[in-house]
Protein backbone atom coordinates (compact mmCIF):
# COMPACT_ATOMS: atom_id res chain seq x y z
CA UNK A 1 0.00 0.00 0.00
CA UNK A 2 1.58 3.42 -1.09
CA UNK A 3 2.15 6.02 1.78
CA UNK A 4 -0.65 8.01 0.61
CA UNK A 5 -3.14 5.36 0.79
CA UNK A 6 -1.94 4.63 3.97
CA UNK A 7 -2.47 8.30 5.05
CA UNK A 8 -6.17 8.45 3.15
CA UNK A 9 -6.74 5.30 5.19
CA UNK A 10 -5.96 6.31 8.33
CA UNK A 11 -7.77 9.70 7.96
CA UNK A 12 -10.61 7.45 7.08
CA UNK A 13 -10.19 5.70 10.05
CA UNK A 14 -10.08 8.68 12.78
CA UNK A 15 -13.09 10.67 11.00
CA UNK A 16 -15.21 7.47 11.35
CA UNK A 17 -14.10 6.89 15.25
CA UNK A 18 -14.96 10.43 16.01
CA UNK A 19 -18.65 9.85 14.25
CA UNK A 20 -18.52 6.61 16.76
CA UNK A 21 -17.66 8.39 19.48
CA UNK A 22 -20.23 11.64 18.71
CA UNK A 23 -23.10 8.54 18.31
CA UNK A 24 -22.38 6.54 21.34
CA UNK A 25 -22.60 10.04 23.73
CA UNK A 26 -19.26 11.32 23.95
CA UNK A 27 -17.41 14.57 23.13
CA UNK A 28 -15.93 15.49 20.20
CA UNK A 29 -13.00 17.94 20.93
CA UNK A 30 -12.92 21.04 18.87
CA UNK A 31 -9.77 19.73 17.00
CA UNK A 32 -10.26 16.17 16.28
CA UNK A 33 -7.48 14.97 15.59
CA UNK A 34 -5.06 11.47 16.25
CA UNK A 35 -3.80 13.50 19.25
CA UNK A 36 -7.28 13.78 20.90
CA UNK A 37 -8.28 10.94 20.09
CA UNK A 38 -7.78 8.60 23.19
CA UNK A 39 -9.41 11.79 25.38
CA UNK A 40 -12.28 11.96 23.37
CA UNK A 41 -12.76 7.99 23.98
CA UNK A 42 -13.25 8.05 27.76
CA UNK A 43 -16.12 10.32 26.78
CA UNK A 44 -18.58 7.71 25.94
CA UNK A 45 -20.69 7.18 29.19
CA UNK A 46 -20.03 3.34 30.49
CA UNK A 47 -24.24 2.55 29.89
CA UNK A 48 -24.74 4.21 26.89
CA UNK A 49 -26.77 2.10 24.10
CA UNK A 50 -25.22 0.26 21.54
CA UNK A 51 -22.47 -0.11 23.48
CA UNK A 52 -20.25 -2.80 22.29
CA UNK A 53 -19.95 -6.02 24.95
CA UNK A 54 -17.07 -7.87 26.15
CA UNK A 55 -16.49 -10.69 23.85
CA UNK A 56 -14.87 -10.95 20.13
CA UNK A 57 -15.49 -8.57 17.50
CA UNK A 58 -14.80 -9.06 14.17
CA UNK A 59 -12.72 -6.42 12.24
CA UNK A 60 -12.96 -5.76 8.80
CA UNK A 61 -11.83 -2.81 7.04
CA UNK A 62 -14.55 -0.13 7.57
CA UNK A 63 -14.67 -1.25 11.33
CA UNK A 64 -11.93 -0.91 12.95
CA UNK A 65 -12.72 2.12 14.93
CA UNK A 66 -15.87 0.08 16.34
CA UNK A 67 -13.21 -1.37 18.94
CA UNK A 68 -12.77 2.01 20.57
CA UNK A 69 -15.40 2.06 22.48
CA UNK A 70 -14.71 -0.93 24.06
CA UNK A 71 -10.98 -1.21 25.18
CA UNK A 72 -11.48 -4.49 26.70
CA UNK A 73 -12.58 -6.46 24.43
CA UNK A 74 -11.27 -9.69 22.38
CA UNK A 75 -10.50 -8.57 18.65
CA UNK A 76 -10.60 -11.08 16.12
CA UNK A 77 -8.13 -9.83 13.38
CA UNK A 78 -9.10 -10.76 9.84
CA UNK A 79 -6.54 -9.06 7.88
CA UNK A 80 -2.65 -8.11 8.22
CA UNK A 81 -3.54 -4.60 7.84
CA UNK A 82 -6.17 -4.17 10.23
CA UNK A 83 -3.41 -4.30 12.92
CA UNK A 84 -3.52 -0.46 13.72
CA UNK A 85 -2.37 -0.01 18.05
CA UNK A 86 -2.37 3.86 17.18
CA UNK A 87 -6.56 3.36 16.69
CA UNK A 88 -6.93 1.34 19.41
CA UNK A 89 -5.27 2.99 21.75
CA UNK A 90 -2.86 0.40 23.13
CA UNK A 91 -5.53 -0.54 25.16
CA UNK A 92 -6.48 -3.82 23.61
CA UNK A 93 -6.20 -7.28 26.35
CA UNK A 94 -6.50 -9.98 23.74
CA UNK A 95 -6.20 -10.77 19.87
CA UNK A 96 -7.16 -13.65 17.86
CA UNK A 97 -6.43 -14.37 14.36
CA UNK A 98 -7.45 -17.85 12.84
CA UNK A 99 -6.00 -16.98 9.83
CA UNK A 100 -3.13 -14.39 9.65
CA UNK A 101 0.71 -15.97 8.61
CA UNK A 102 2.64 -12.56 9.14
CA UNK A 103 2.49 -10.08 11.61
CA UNK A 104 4.25 -7.07 10.34
CA UNK A 105 7.09 -5.37 12.27
CA UNK A 106 6.00 -2.66 15.14
CA UNK A 107 2.13 -4.47 14.77
CA UNK A 108 1.83 -4.66 18.43
CA UNK A 109 4.46 -2.13 19.74
CA UNK A 110 3.82 -0.70 23.36
CA UNK A 111 0.44 -2.32 23.81
CA UNK A 112 1.16 -2.46 27.31
CA UNK A 113 -2.29 -4.38 28.46
CA UNK A 114 -2.43 -6.89 25.73
CA UNK A 115 -2.13 -10.10 27.82
CA UNK A 116 -3.09 -12.85 25.46
CA UNK A 117 -2.11 -13.43 21.71
CA UNK A 118 -3.59 -16.29 19.61
CA UNK A 119 -1.93 -17.11 15.67
CA UNK A 120 -2.20 -21.01 15.32
CA UNK A 121 -1.19 -20.13 11.46
CA UNK A 122 1.29 -17.26 12.04
CA UNK A 123 4.42 -17.88 10.03
CA UNK A 124 6.79 -14.82 10.43
CA UNK A 125 6.68 -12.14 13.20
CA UNK A 126 8.53 -8.97 12.21
CA UNK A 127 10.89 -6.56 14.31
CA UNK A 128 9.59 -5.00 17.10
CA UNK A 129 6.17 -6.61 16.62
CA UNK A 130 5.65 -7.12 20.57
CA UNK A 131 8.06 -4.69 21.95
CA UNK A 132 7.17 -3.49 25.17
CA UNK A 133 4.03 -5.70 25.56
CA UNK A 134 4.78 -5.67 29.38
CA UNK A 135 1.73 -7.59 30.20
CA UNK A 136 2.69 -10.79 27.91
CA UNK A 137 3.57 -13.77 30.51
CA UNK A 138 3.64 -16.76 27.62
CA UNK A 139 3.26 -17.22 24.08
CA UNK A 140 2.43 -20.01 21.50
CA UNK A 141 3.44 -19.93 17.85
CA UNK A 142 2.40 -23.65 17.04
CA UNK A 143 3.45 -22.60 12.97
CA UNK A 144 6.12 -19.75 13.11
CA UNK A 145 8.99 -20.70 11.49
CA UNK A 146 10.50 -16.70 11.27
CA UNK A 147 10.90 -14.31 14.80
CA UNK A 148 12.40 -10.84 13.76
CA UNK A 149 14.79 -8.72 15.39
CA UNK A 150 13.76 -7.17 18.57
CA UNK A 151 10.26 -9.09 18.27
CA UNK A 152 9.61 -9.07 21.97
CA UNK A 153 12.35 -6.56 23.64
CA UNK A 154 11.27 -5.03 26.69
CA UNK A 155 8.43 -7.47 27.06
CA UNK A 156 9.54 -7.59 30.74
CA UNK A 157 7.16 -10.22 32.28
CA UNK A 158 7.55 -12.63 28.98
CA UNK A 159 8.64 -15.94 30.42
CA UNK A 160 7.32 -18.89 28.44
CA UNK A 161 7.52 -19.24 24.87
CA UNK A 162 6.24 -22.46 23.03
CA UNK A 163 7.50 -23.14 19.44
CA UNK A 164 5.25 -26.01 17.29
CA UNK A 165 7.62 -26.35 14.75
CA UNK A 166 11.01 -27.94 13.77
CA UNK A 167 12.48 -25.17 11.95
CA UNK A 168 11.90 -22.04 13.36
CA UNK A 169 14.84 -19.47 12.94
CA UNK A 170 15.64 -16.03 15.01
CA UNK A 171 17.21 -12.61 14.18
CA UNK A 172 19.64 -13.04 16.75
CA UNK A 173 19.50 -13.28 20.74
CA UNK A 174 17.97 -9.77 20.98
CA UNK A 175 14.53 -10.99 20.01
CA UNK A 176 14.25 -11.33 23.82
CA UNK A 177 16.28 -8.63 25.33
CA UNK A 178 15.26 -7.37 28.66
CA UNK A 179 12.75 -10.24 29.06
CA UNK A 180 12.54 -13.65 31.37
CA UNK A 181 13.51 -15.55 28.42
CA UNK A 182 16.53 -12.78 27.76
CA UNK A 183 17.79 -13.07 31.26
CA UNK A 184 17.95 -16.83 30.73
CA UNK A 185 15.22 -17.50 33.62
CA UNK A 186 12.20 -18.09 31.86
CA UNK A 187 12.01 -21.32 29.68
CA UNK A 188 11.83 -22.01 25.52
CA UNK A 189 9.42 -25.19 24.78
CA UNK A 190 9.35 -27.05 21.63
CA UNK A 191 8.67 -30.03 20.30
CA UNK A 192 10.49 -33.26 21.61
CA UNK A 193 12.07 -34.35 18.94
CA UNK A 194 14.08 -31.36 18.27
CA UNK A 195 15.16 -29.93 21.56
CA UNK A 196 19.20 -30.93 20.78
CA UNK A 197 18.50 -29.18 17.59
CA UNK A 198 17.13 -25.93 18.71
CA UNK A 199 19.77 -25.90 21.55
CA UNK A 200 22.57 -26.08 18.88
CA UNK A 201 20.67 -23.85 16.73
CA UNK A 202 21.80 -20.20 15.45
CA UNK A 203 20.49 -17.33 17.70
CA UNK A 204 18.61 -20.22 19.96
CA UNK A 205 21.93 -21.87 21.12
CA UNK A 206 22.05 -18.40 23.62
CA UNK A 207 19.58 -20.02 25.19
CA UNK A 208 20.37 -23.78 25.60
CA UNK A 209 20.12 -24.02 29.19
CA UNK A 210 16.42 -23.23 29.01
CA UNK A 211 14.82 -25.30 25.99
CA UNK A 212 12.82 -28.02 26.99
CA UNK A 213 10.47 -30.01 25.38
CA UNK A 214 6.69 -28.78 25.85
Amino acid sequence: MAIADQIVRIQNNISNAYAVISNKGGVVPAFPNCENLASAILTIPSGSSPFIPTGTINISENGIYDVLSYANASVNVTNENDITPELLTRAITSYYSSSMTTIRSNAFMCCYDLAFISFPKCMSIGEYAFQSCSSLTSVYFPACTYIGYGAFRNCTNLSIIRIGTSNCSIYNSAVFSSTGIGSNIGSIRVPYAYVNSYKTRAGWSYFSNIIFAG
